[in-house]
């Protein structure tokens, strides 16, 4: 009896300090976890995430084959039909410890509920269960297979009928959805539909065709066109780009530009015979005078030769007094002269300067003497000795008859007897003197008068050595002394003046011009400052910018109704259109081709309106093949049907994300692990498609999240010591894990003396040939070296434990 209580009290104390004695190796943390590329830590190998208990299939492989990843990569533990290296992302086993993980979405390779997904068939052209179709595979079927007349049947992406190409137009009888059928327009015509003329007819789709509707000749300006019969939209000929005239609109409702008019820009545009200083290349000569200047009427239409003449071409015309050298039959003295020579000026006029009175017997302004007149003058009183003093015919005194007093020397620079000068001795003597506008009074041989040097240069007549006189240029002009154009002179010293002459319409830029004809030389309407635009040459070969302009530059410049996209203030509303937007031609002219009356309610099928405003001609999301229904829309701006919001039957596992759907397979709505508040990691898509955020983590947050042994320098209070260590140097690695390279194991050395454990005595009563009891097993090491810290039941503190052994111990001594 004492030695069976001896027995059970040392049992007792031995019990109650196990518990005691292993509370250290009950903290113990993963070591094999790193040698498999798993993300999914102690669960890999144990029913319980947190390690410990019961492992699953690839846990009792694990160590069935040497703990050794290269002897279970190509392994299926848990029976899926994949092996272990295709679950964990690794199918050649070529990972080794301390690489990084795979890049891949693994599943668990001791579950045989979890395993890759296979691919979506839906699209790979068989018709798999629960499909309708696949792709261009439909099984036989068609839209008369599914009550449908006519159409063509389609299938979606998944792989459902697509039956909105179907239909029943063919069959004379206005269906639901049809606008018409066949010949009957259901009571619509061209006019009906707000065309002006035209034959409506009806599409093979049962749609009603306007292609032979015509508009034009409504008043209304209809999308296409510029204007619309006394309907202008506010353009006029100014607005169109030219100076004036009248805009009108065509049978096709396209401005008729034909009564406008650039007249007064100082180009001959089309349609006008001159402008302004220009008149494309005519004259008076070309109109078949012999000078003069041309006019251009007001209108450019016309030309103005009042100013041409035909002075110059020797012939006295109606108006001219003379020509050249026709005085028409006329003289000094029939002009009441006495005499002298009449001439005709340039302009055809007279030029009665070298006409006189001398020989009446008066004696006139300018004259010495006339006839018998001597002015009281005789030869004494000229300087001679005696003889008769006379008269010539150009009424000067002749004093050849009038005695010389002796010694007489010509030349002796004093006049003396006959003489009429001697040297610089001129008898007070000028040109004016002997009749000549100007000049230079000499005394020549003989000493005689030298009236060489006297002219009449200021008379309007080209006499004997001018060049020209006034007007009178001698029949030259620009184009004789060598120039195409211009104005030819004449100096106060009747010689030519050149320098209005040019040769401007040669072609050629010579100095002094900025263009010539087509010649600009690198001048551009860009280089002159503008935008762009045709640069001009004026008849005097200077530079025309009014032509040049900034359209096309985006900026509303002034004179330009729009420029590019800037329309200014103008709408389609301007136009008398619902809406729409304004354009613009290069031009810079305001167009309105893009205006349209969506928004006013009505569906407008010339403008192929699908809807209007609320306006959906009946149409709903069902009607038009969206089974879940939702809420149909029409686009403001072009009146088409928006089924955005229309919904379809959502099926999870298509591979389409719907909605009330979170994912479905890889369309995970372009949601992400980061997205989802997490700090790395690859989002999947359950079953059931909701997001599946397994391989999501927040390692790297500071934070010891699930499945994390530390994070950062959170290690959780945990040192080499509390793993039954020496060192400080415990570290968390970047996947979250313990690193205990700077930890080291301790060593126990075996007690010395250690007594050989006493054979155990059979059981008392156990009965003769029975076996012995099946003494219990001994526990499963940890496979994978996962043991939870302080999970299970809760163990007693140390001193509770203690005195319970000091209770036992003492028990057995009372029983010695």
């Amino acid at each position: 009896m004492k030695d069976a209580l001896k027995r059970a009290a040392l049992g007792l104390a031995v019990l109650l300090a196990i518990p005691w004695m292993m509370e250290g190796e009950a903290e113990a943390f993963s070591s094999y976890v790193n040698t498999i590329p798993t993300p999914f830590r102690c669960s890999t190998c144990h029913f319980n995430p947190a390690g410990g208990g019961s492992r699953n299939a690839f846990g009792i492989a694990y160590p069935a084959n040497g703990r050794n990843w290269a002897g279970v990569f190509n392994l299926d533990s848990d029976g899926d039909g994949f092996t272990n290296g295709q679950e964990l992302g690794d199918p050649t086993g070529a990972w080794r410890p301390g690489q990084p993980l795979p890049s891949v979405q693994a599943t668990r390779p001791g579950d045989a509920t979890n395993f890759p997904m296979p691919p979506n068939p839906c699209g790979n052209g068989a018709i798999d269960v629960g499909e309708q179709c696949d792709g261009g595979n439909l099984n036989g079927a068609q839209c008369s297979t599914q009550g449908f007349a006519a159409g063509t049947l389609r299938c979606d992406g998944l792989c459902r009928f697509d039956t909105s190409q179907c239909n029943n137009c063919g069959n004379g009888n206005i269906n639901p959805g049809e606008q018409c059928d066949g010949g009957n327009l259901n009571g619509s015509s061209c006019v009906g539909l707000g065309f002006a003329r035209g034959d409506l007819s009806c599409n093979n789709n049962c749609t009603l065709n306007t292609n032979a509707c015509d508009p034009c000749g409504n008043n209304r300006i209809d999308p296409g066109e510029q204007c619309d019969a006394g309907n202008l939209g506010g353009q006029s000929c100014t607005s169109r780009g030219f100076l004036g005239g009248a805009l009108s609109c065509g049978g096709d409702c396209r401005f008729d530009t034909a009564a406008c008019t650039n007249c007064g820009n100082g180009f001959v545009d089309s349609g006008e015979v001159c402008d302004g200083a220009s008149f494309g290349g005519r004259s008076c000569q070309t109109e078949g005078f012999f000078g003069g200047a041309l006019l251009c009427g007001s209108s450019c239409q016309e030309l103005n030769t009042d100013n041409c003449t035909d002075c110059g071409d020797g012939e006295v015309d109606s108006g001219e007094q003379c020509d050249g050298q026709d005085l028409n039959e006329q003289s000094c003295q029939d002009r009441g002269f006495f005499g002298g020579q009449l001439a005709c000026l340039s302009n055809c006029t007279f030029n009665a300067t070298g006409c006189d009175d001398c020989g009446d017997g008066n004696i006139d302004p300018g004259e010495q003497c006339d006839g018998a007149a001597l002015a009281n003058q005789d030869c004494e009183g000229r300087g001679f000795i005696g003889g008769e003093l006379r008269c010539n015919g150009a009424c000067r005194f002749d004093t050849t008859q009038c005695e010389a007093p002796p010694n007489v020397v010509c030349g002796d620079g004093v006049r003396e007897g006959a003489e009429e000068c001697d040297g610089a001795d001129l008898d007070g003597n000028g040109c004016v003197e002997r009749g000549f506008l100007g000049g230079q009074l000499g005394c020549g041989q003989g000493c005689l008068f030298d009236v060489s040097g006297c002219d009449n240069c200021g008379d309007d007549v080209q006499d004997g050595g001018e060049a020209c006189d006034g007007a009178d240029l001698g029949g030259r002009d620009c184009a004789s002394e060598g120039f195409v154009g211009g104005v030819l002179a004449c100096d106060g010293a009747c010689g030519l003046v050149t320098e209005g002459c040019d040769n401007c319409g040669d072609g050629v830029l010579d100095e002094g011009e900025e263009c010539d004809g087509e010649s600009f030389g690198d001048a551009t309407c860009e280089a002159e400052g503008f935008f762009g635009g045709a640069l001009r040459c004026t008849a005097g070969c200077q530079l025309d910018t009014g032509s040049c302009t900034n359209c096309g530059n985006g900026v509303l410049d002034e004179g330009e109704p729009c420029d590019a996209d800037d329309v200014g203030d103008s709408s389609c509303l301007d136009f008398g259109f619902a809406g729409g937007q304004v354009g613009c031609t290069p031009e810079c002219q305001l167009n309105t081709e893009a205006c349209n009356n969506c928004g006013n309610g009505e569906i407008e099928l010339s403008a192929n309106e699908q809807c209007d405003g609320e306006n959906f001609d009946g149409q709903d999301c069902v009607s038009l093949g969206f089974e879940e229904g939702g809420e149909l829309a029409c686009d403001p701006m072009v009146c088409q049907l928006d089924t955005s919001a229309c919904r379809v039957a959502a099926v999870c596992g298509n591979g389409i994300q719907e909605e009330d759907e979170e994912c479905d397979g890889v369309d995970l709505d372009e949601e992400s692990c980061v997205a989802l508040g997490f700090l790395r990691g690859d989002l999947g898509c359950s079953e059931d498609c909701t997001f599946d955020t397994e391989f999501c983590s927040s390692c790297g947050n500071g934070v010891i999240n699930d499945f994390e042994d530390c994070d950062g320098d959170n290690l959780g209070a945990i040192g080499c010591a509390d793993l039954d260590r020496e060192g400080e140097g415990i570290t968390c690695n970047e996947d979250c894990t313990f690193d205990l390279s700077a930890c080291v194991e301790i060593e126990e050395p075996e007690p010395e003396g250690t007594p050989e454990p006493e054979a155990q005595p059979e059981p008392e009563g156990t009965p003769e040939g029975e076996p012995a009891p099946t003494p219990e097993p001994e526990p499963e090491d940890d496979t994978c070296g996962c043991v939870t810290l302080d999970h299970g039941p809760a163990l007693p503190g140390r001193g509770w434990l203690l005195g319970l052994a000091l209770l036992g111990l003492a028990v057995i001594r009372r029983a010695r």
